[in-house]
């Protein structure tokens, strides 16, 4: 089951174009999640790559990725010791010069497919990358024999190359073999060379002497005598293994160095990671309960200010009611007191006119007959 950090990369990595200034302030383990989301999915560029590397970096897969020179030029990873640009077409020498400059301790480097790679660059490589072990030149038209012989010369620590389906000549195997690398060198794949004669074999077997993995099939120019010589070199049953096995193109040492360089990575990482997601925990439960306290005491104030006017309301309700009834008394205190005045009134004009009556009666008495 994928742990909440790993869901929320991957969310992340699929949003990274909305969240690239976020990006560029995550931890190192966080940006090397999201880093391998997004090169496994090929949606790194040149555009977000700066956002997501960081010092630590020690492998790079930029496989099938959109990039170009650019993105070479914004690598400054002093302990990255592996990059694979399988297939990034758009990549020149001026980039690979570039990336030497700048990550001079790269052990790894596969340019399989870099079609637009030529000498110059590999030269470059060869000179300030002076610790290079493995290096894929495969399908690089571009390449010739000065890189092997640049190669030759600088790298003593090389023992995997790769340059088949390229245009190298015999002087170029011939300067490669009898470099600084004749004794290091133990995996040499130059299938598909149509330049190549029986002469670059033989300055391969007779100078590289720890030589286990060599392959140069499909190489119109050679005669069975480079046959001859490789049975002779390492005998019947392994030629037998050689043959099998001559049509696959193995990778174990490169997938080696990475396993060990990644393996090495990812132990580091996981410490990290483990220590970062304690913190991370510890702070997510105290901010929690930071949260859970001002919900409770926003909460409480709501129900006090609730309180607090229901008993306003009440309050002026009554004091409403008191005054209209005060009102309705002193209403109908006025009425008692105007039907009162009115009755008096009624009652003197009464007797006034009985008064009149009465001495009305009396004139008519006392008047002569």
């Amino acid at each position: 089951m994928d742990s909440l950090l790993d869901l929320c990369a991957v969310c992340v990595a699929q949003r990274a174009d909305r969240y690239i200034e976020c990006i560029r302030t995550l931890p190192f383990n966080i940006k090397d999640k999201l880093l391998r989301i997004i090169t496994a999915k090929g949606t790194l560029t040149d555009s977000n790559i700066s956002q997501l590397l960081h010092a630590g970096i020690r492998t790079l897969s930029l496989q099938n990725c959109n990039v170009s020179d650019s993105a070479l030029r914004q690598i400054h990873c002093q302990h990255l010791k592996a990059i694979i640009l399988i297939g990034c077409v758009h990549i020149t020498s001026q980039g690979l010069e570039a990336l030497a400059s700048h990550c001079a301790g790269l052990q790894i480097v596969d340019l399989t497919g870099c079609v637009r790679v030529c000498d110059s660059g590999v030269r470059v490589l060869a000179q300030r990358c002076k610790r290079l072990e493995v290096i894929s030149l495969s399908e690089c038209p571009a390449i010739s024999d000065a890189a092997l012989i640049e190669l030759g010369a600088n790298c003593s620590c090389l023992y995997s190359i790769d340059f088949g389906g390229t245009e190298v000549t015999d002087e170029g195997v011939i300067g490669l073999a009898t470099g600084v690398c004749c004794q290091s060198l133990k995996e040499l794949q130059m299938v598909r060379c149509r330049n190549l004669t029986d002469k670059a074999v033989a300055a391969v077997l007779s100078n590289c002497v720890n030589i286990r993995i060599f392959h140069f099939h499909g190489c119109p120019l050679m005669t069975d005598k480079s046959r001859e010589a490789l049975h002779n070199f390492i005998g019947p049953k392994k030629i037998q293994q050689e043959i099998a096995g001559e049509f696959q193109r193995p990778r174990e040492v490169v997938a080696d160095k990475l396993a060990a360089c990644l393996t090495e990575q990812t132990t580091k990482k996981r410490k990290q990671e483990d220590e970062l997601t304690s913190k991370a925990a510890a702070g997510a439960v105290a901010n929690q309960d930071k949260q859970e306290r001002e919900k409770k005491e926003k909460k409480a104030a709501m129900l006090r200010s609730i309180a607090e006017h229901r008993e306003a309301v009440c309050k002026k309700e009554k004091q409403d009611a008191s005054e209209i009834l005060n009102a309705n008394k002193a209403a109908d205190l006025l009425f008692l007191h105007n039907q009162k005045t009115k009755a008096q009134k009624r009652k003197e004009e009464a007797k006034l006119l009985q008064d009149f009556h009465v001495h009305q009666m009396d004139g008519y008495v006392t008047a002569p007959s």
